[in-house]
This record gives structure tokens, C-alpha cells and sequence, in this order.
């Protein structure tokens, strides 16, 4: 007889792997090669929103596909590749996932990046071409700024310029001009209201200065009318002069603050004095024509009328002895003048001119 065969049937199952979360590091690839990871503040990477290397997340092959994904979609993009572009300032989570396949399950783990806005600098602006040098005219002045940052409006916000004046030692005032207007040397510094990529600035001076607005003194020339006068006779004061250069604004002629003097009075004697020529107005180079000019005292003629010969009018011959006569002149300040002069030895009539 056959021994009867006894038949039977049995599930076996080989359960997919769990395979271990992705490690996730975020690096820059800089244009050296170097890969340095992102700094890290708290256990979240941060990073500027201007950083223009290339970013990246750097994760282990594991088992399936590597996928990436950001939560909120709109501070950064990553590729499927890992590298990420950034958009704005805030705070995202990177998930990456291994999908897994046949043998392994999925897996995912996520990393924080916080993506901030940076600070503008001394120098980030640069004051366009032909605005930084003027001569004054009255009118105020002021330059025009253009970043020297790769940004547009949004960026940075309304920019404005302070304009501080610069003492002739380098000293920044601490008052600000508002229209700049006078002669001078003026720092500039600026404000903005902020934007997608900087930080507002709030505060004059906390930027440092970003250039300098310069007004030169205006040239102006006054002719001095120099004087002449004769001695005793009353002195010209003030001295006259003519001027050209000078602005006039709402009608009203600028001063040049002219001071001329020269240091004679009626009884000076004869001769050509200097006459000292100033200008204090800083808003004007005054040139004075002549350059150096001068103040002339000429003589005064004497009249006969004002002649007086006094005692004696004659005298007798005295052997060895030179006769004198006193002659008084009234010069013309009213002031009288006695002179000795001699006559003669000897006996006889003399004329005394």
C-alpha cells in the first residue's frame, strides 16, 4: 500500500527595515571650495538674508529618493538637490525625507534655519558723481547717494541723508544741517526705514559717514577807492570801495563783511600809509584791487597870512654874534608852529623866506 502524502500551506512575512532619520547640516560652498557649516546660535542656524554664497543641505545618501521641504514656502527655496536660496528675513523648517523602497521604510528629520536681516555699513552708499562739490550761491545743496550694494528700493527701506558740518580740525558737529547752504565741509550720514533685506536705521550717526558734501566760498572783488588827503585836513572815513560777486537773495544783498582802515588822523604827517582790508563773511574769496592798497597824506600849503615874524624885527651889529628871528606858522589843524631861523653876522637888510 502507498503511504498517503499530508499537504499543508504557511505565510511567512519579512517586514520592511526602519532606516535611520537623515542627519541634516546646512553648509556654505564657498568659491575656495571650503564647505563650512552655518553658524549655529541656540541649535539654529541663522544666516543674512545678503549672504550670496551658495547654501546648502548636506545629508547622507539613505535608502529611497531624498526629498526636501520648507514650512512656511515663502522664507526660503531648496532644490532637489539640497541648495537653497534665500528670499526674506524669518524663521523656516527644513524637512528632509528618505522615501525608502522594497526593503526599507521612510524616514524624515527636520532642521531649523533662521534667516535674518543684515546692518548697513560705512561705505554700503556712495555719493553719485558731480553731486558732492558745489559753490555757494544761496541756494541749498545736497548730494545724491547710490548704493554701492547689489539692492533694490525694497531692500533698504527710504533712505535719508544728515548732513553735519565738519570744523576746519575734522571735529563733526553734533547739531544737524538741515539744508546745507553756507561754505563749509559737511559729513553726511543716513537713515532708512528698513526694508526686506536690512535693518532699519533709526539714528543718525549709527551708520558711519558715507561721504562728504562740499560748498565752496563764492569769488567776489572789491576795488578800494584810496584815498588822499592833505595834512590838517579832515581824514576819509570810512574808506569807499565798489564790490562784485556778491549774491543777492529775496532782494537783499549779501554783506561780505568789508572792514578797511589805515592808521591816520589829520595830523599825521606827510607820507602813504597801509590801508588793512578784511573780509569776514566765509561764504566769499574776496579779492581786494589794489592788493595793497594804501592811504596818502600830501602837503598842505602854508598861506603868507598865516606867517607871523615876531621880535625882533631889527637889531644892532654886535661883533661875533648871529642875529635870530621867531617866526610862527599857523598850520592849517589850527595848531601853531614857532621856528628860530638866523639872519646874518653882519650889519645890512635880510630877507627871511
Amino acid at each position: 500500500t502507498e503511504t498517503p502524502v499530508v499537504g499543508y500551506s504557511a505565510e511567512y512575512t519579512i517586514s520592511k527595515a526602519n532606516q535611520e532619520a537623515p542627519v541634516v547640516e546646512l553648509h556654505k560652498t564657498l568659491t575656495t571650495g571650503e564647505q563650512p557649516e552655518l553658524n549655529k546660535i541656540d541649535g539654529q542656524y541663522v544666516e543674512k538674508i545678503t549672504e550670496t554664497n551658495k547654501i546648502m543641505a548636506v545629508v547622507a545618501e539613505g535608502k529611497g529618493n531624498t526629498t526636501y521641504s520648507v514650512d512656511p514656502a515663502n522664507i526660503i527655496e531648496i532644490d532637489k538637490n539640497g541648495v537653497i536660496k534665500l528670499l526674506k528675513a524669518g524663521e523656516v523648517t527644513i524637512t528632509v525625507t528618505y522615501e525608502g523602497n522594497e526593503n526599507y521604510n521612510p524616514n524624515s528629520s527636520t532642521v531649523s534655519l533662521k534667516v535674518i536681516k543684515d546692518t548697513l555699513k560705512t561705505g554700503d552708499y556712495a555719493i553719485k558723481e558731480n553731486t558732492d562739490e558745489y559753490t555757494y550761491d544761496g541756494t541749498a545743496k545736497k548730494v545724491e547717494l547710490i548704493p554701492t550694494i547689489k539692492v533694490v528700493a525694497e531692500d533698504v527701506g527710504t533712505v535719508t541723508e544728515h548732513y553735519y558740518k565738519v570744523t576746519e580740525n575734522d571735529q563733526i558737529e553734533t547739531v544737524e544741517t538741515i539744508n546745507p547752504t553756507h561754505a563749509g565741509k559737511y559729513a553726511i550720514f543716513i537713515t532708512t526705514t528698513g526694508g526686506n533685506k536690512y535693518e532699519a536705521v533709526t539714528t543718525e550717526k549709527t551708520v558711519g559717514v558715507q561721504g562728504y558734501l562740499i560748498i565752496n566760498p563764492k569769488s567776489a572783488t572789491v576795488t578800494i577807492e584810496e584815498p588822499t588827503t592833505k595834512y590838517g585836513e579832515t581824514v576819509v572815513n570810512p574808506i569807499n570801495f565798489t564790490e562784485i560777486g556778491a549774491v543777492t537773495i529775496d532782494g537783499v544783498k549779501d554783506d561780505l563783511g568789508i572792514t578797511l582802515r589805515a592808521e591816520v588822523t589829520e595830523s599825521t604827517p606827510v607820507g602813504e600809509y597801509e590801508i588793512v582790508a578784511n573780509a569776514t563773511n566765509p561764504d566769499y574769496d574776496v579779492t581786494f584791487v589794489p592788493e595793497a592798497p594804501v592811504y596818502t597824506i600830501i602837503a598842505n600849503p602854508v598861506k603868507v597870512e598865516d606867517i607871523n615874524i615876531q621880535e625882533p624885527a631889527e637889531s644892532t651889529y654886535t661883533e661875533g654874534t648871529t642875529q635870530e628871528i621867531t617866526v610862527t606858522v599857523k598850520d592849517p589843524s589850527d595848531s601853531s608852529k614857532t621856528l628860530t631861523e638866523k639872519v646874518g653876522e653882519n650889519a645890512g637888510d635880510y630877507t627871511q623866506e
